[in-house]
């Protein structure tokens, strides 16, 4: 059966905050969210990689800071809470959502962009496809643990991550930092350590163009 959830229904945070979404590979990898864009449990992320099939689940891709540059303006796509707040709103943005592969569609200024997510069957690998209306910047900095995924990350003293870039027509600006605070909700409405710190090394810039 196809669903598709409205501008409505992916706006109004707390309904779209519950509904859950799940993507496998097929070998005991999945990635998993929620409608809105917001992790709420230690199992979201858009890559947990099972390191020896179909067991030993690691949390590897948590999330992505995605941003589209146009019109000079910036517009978040992201959703994430910290202490006290909701950054990014980006749910805000959300015209549709299909669950299946995720797939949203948001509204930027003048622009339509569709972002979808795939994993590839049998790889631990996973893909987003940003596709624009117009031209535009996309901006994408990516956050990562490496965790099992019944656990939760704390910032490591020295910690080191090799990391192999490979990103053709993009622009990278390092900026290496954990962003600490990360809360999910579910997490703590169940009495459990709901605090996630997250390394980034800094981010893209793509150019898009529409189709």
């Amino acid at each position: 059966m196809e669903m598709r959830l409205t501008a409505a229904k992916c706006r109004d945070f707390d309904a779209a905050s519950r509904l859950e979404w799940l993507e496998t590979n097929e070998t005991g990898g999945f990635a998993m969210g929620t409608a809105a864009g917001l992790a709420t449990r230690r199992y979201h992320a858009l890559l947990i990689a099972a390191l020896t099939p179909p067991t030993t689940r690691r949390v590897l891709f948590a999330r992505v800071e995605d941003q589209i540059l146009t019109g000079g303006e910036t517009h978040a796509l992201g959703l994430v809470q910290y202490p006290g707040h909701l950054a990014l709103r980006g749910h805000e943005r959300i015209e549709s959502f299909e669950p299946d592969p995720p797939r949203w569609t948001f509204r930027c200024g003048d622009a339509l962009v569709h972002k979808t997510l795939f994993l590839l069957p049998g790889r631990p690998a996973a893909v987003l496809r940003y596709v624009c209306d117009q031209s535009a910047t996309l901006r994408l900095r990516p956050f990562f643990a490496n965790r099992d995924y019944h656990s939760l990350q704390h910032p490591e003293p020295g910690f080191r991550c090799p990391l192999h870039l490979h990103a053709p027509g993009a622009a990278f600006t390092p900026s290496e930092h954990w962003y600490r605070d990360h809360e999910y909700r579910v997490e703590h409405e169940r009495g459990l350590d709901f605090h996630e710190a997250l390394w980034t090394p800094g981010f893209h810039e793509y150019r898009l163009h529409p189709n």
